[in-house]
């Protein structure tokens, strides 16, 4: 991770930014502002609430928490918005975040969408004894290879963080209509209306992103 991290310099992570927001905006039709952060927000510079939360984690926690809150303050400084992350709802219908090792993205919406959720996985295994809590039986058909299992987590993930009613939902109540791509749409086997997720998956070679959007 220490590596990824210096080779992910502060140049590269504009480029991967501005290539996220291209790619996103061609593929789901909406315009959206990305922030990655390789980085730890300073300490000093967190709002009377911020650093409340932040004293209240675990040591483990707190760098990786603390790059969320550089990651989401860029992206709300760009939309107008106040920069007081202790200000912030999950889900939230024009803001989303994720860390994963020594990442973290924040994305949000140009436009108005009723969700949206991302979310970033370092590369990992994951053991077919758990797609039962992600994965309906007919997605199971879809994995291939660690990657195809990978993909399909950060999939659900994404669209459990986009569900403005995710309270009492699990990732498996999601349903894709084609797992097999990365590109597609979704729908909750719980909505008490019907309405169809679009989400869009990238493939980082150190990991999977995805993002999803509830219009």
């Amino acid at each position: 991770m220490a590596s990824l991290a210096k080779k992910l310099d502060d140049s590269n992570l504009c480029s991967w930014e501005s290539e996220l927001e291209q790619q996103w905006q061609a593929w789901l039709g909406i315009p959206l502002l990305v922030s990655i952060a390789n980085q730890a927000f300073p300490v000093e510079s967190l709002t009377s609430g911020e650093f409340a939360f932040y004293q209240s984690l675990p040591a483990s926690r707190q760098d990786s928490w603390l790059r969320g809150r550089g990651a989401a303050k860029a992206v709300m400084g760009r939309l107008g918005v106040s920069t007081d992350t202790s200000r912030i709802s999950w889900p939230n219908s024009f803001l989303s975040l994720s860390h994963s090792g020594c990442l973290a993205i924040a994305v949000g919406s140009l436009s108005k969408v009723r969700g949206i959720g991302v979310d970033l996985e370092m590369n990992r295994p994951i053991p077919s004894r758990a797609f039962k809590y992600y994965l309906q039986p007919k997605e199971t058909l879809a994995v291939y290879s660690e990657r195809d299992s990978l993909r399909l987590w950060t999939v659900k993930e994404a669209l459990f963080k986009s569900d403005p009613e995710n309270l009492d939902r699990l990732l498996f109540h999601y349903e894709t209509r084609d797992a097999t791509q990365s590109r597609g749409q979704a729908q909750s086997l719980l909505a008490r209306e019907s309405c169809l997720w679009q989400y869009a998956s990238t493939d980082l070679d150190f990991g999977y992103i995805t993002l999803a959007l509830l219009p």
